[in-house]
């Protein structure tokens, strides 16, 4: 997206740090096509994202840097936007809006994590709810429930397209794509009428983070250090991100498993009956949402992922194995 110099330049042009001297390094991220950097120079170690203009409001990028940023001022895990010279949160150069913040450091979240290692993560996503909380909270309809029915709703048209083989079978192999298929044939009807019983259900609505998964969820040796990436925020019922975050750490997650999960985050902030089943709908049916939509990215629209063609496989190979954990609900 640019070289060394050229974001030296960008950064030295806009925002009051040393413009010599600095170190790049490129950061892996998921599916989302923003780039990110890590810079250290003479000032400190930051943190340089961009959000490709043609694929991003400005409107909603500036609400979800001021929830950030309120968020910054009191927990040391989340991100701080560093203003510009002009003041402002992001700068807009070169096709891209541009946002320099603090460097969390940490190591993501990993995969089926110790029971008390995800419960630390938990009560850290439960303080930055309860900060959002008191500045803005209402009752109403989860927007998700209504973007997963519509997008299931699309499953009939889409497995009518599906060609019989993989049409590429070295990114989606075609073992994988036959489960997919199957996940998507065996499950939909019964996750449209799961999220169907939820939709007019009034439940806590707020900021959440919108994009929890176990990688934006940094640790250090005893505590959490980061909860990171959080251009994604919006009003919704926070039982979303805990329902993300669950379904990305663990392969099987049964609801016996959410006790210890749900404990944590009572320990910071209430949940009701109804957003305790709302959570474990929307991590199940997550998964039959995300199974239809690498079948209409990969074999029906052909999307390039590019440089990420690895996360595409680690993604699509995480689903299922989920599979079996699918098959075993009531």
């Amino acid at each position: 997206m640019a070289t060394d110099q050229g974001l030296t330049d960008l950064v030295g042009n806009h925002w009051a740090l040393p413009a010599d001297g600095c170190d790049w390094q490129p950061i892996t991220t998921g599916l989302s096509g923003n780039g990110v950097w890590r810079v250290a120079c003479r000032s400190g170690v930051y943190c340089l994202r961009a959000f490709p203009i043609r694929r991003t409001s400005v409107s909603r990028l500036q609400q979800a840097l001021a929830w950030q940023d309120r968020a910054a001022q009191h927990l040391d895990y989340v991100p701080r936007t560093i203003p510009t010279r002009t003041g402002n949160k992001f700068v807009r150069d070169r096709g891209c809006y541009w946002v320099l913040e603090t460097w969390q450091s940490g190591q993501p979240l990993a995969p089926d994590a110790d029971e008390n290692v995800f419960s630390r993560a938990i009560e850290a996503v439960a303080r930055l709810h309860l900060l959002w909380r008191r500045e803005w909270c209402t009752k109403g309809c989860s927007s998700a429930v209504g973007h997963r029915l519509h997008k299931l709703g699309q499953v009939p048209s889409i497995i009518r397209r599906l060609p019989e083989h993989s049409p590429c079978p070295d990114l989606l192999a075609q073992p994988l794509y036959s489960q997919l298929i199957h996940m998507v044939r065996d499950h939909w009807t019964r996750a449209h009428k799961a999220l169907a019983a939820l939709a007019h259900r009034r439940v806590t609505m707020q900021p959440i983070h919108g994009d929890l998964w176990r990688a934006h969820v940094l640790l250090g040796p005893s505590r959490v250090t980061g909860i990171v990436d959080l251009a994604a925020c919006r009003l919704d019922c926070p039982v979303f991100d805990l329902a993300r975050l669950v379904a990305s750490t663990y392969a099987t997650a049964e609801p016996h498993r959410w006790g210890p999960f749900v404990q944590a985050y009572r320990s910071r902030l209430p949940l009701t009956p109804a957003e305790e089943e709302l959570m474990q709908v929307l991590a199940w049916t997550g998964d039959v949402v995300a199974a239809t939509n690498w079948l209409l990215w990969l074999a029906i629209e052909k999307r390039d992922f590019g440089s990420s063609t690895h996360v595409v496989r680690e993604r699509v190979a995480w689903l299922v194995q989920r599979l079996p954990h699918l098959s075993a609900l009531p």
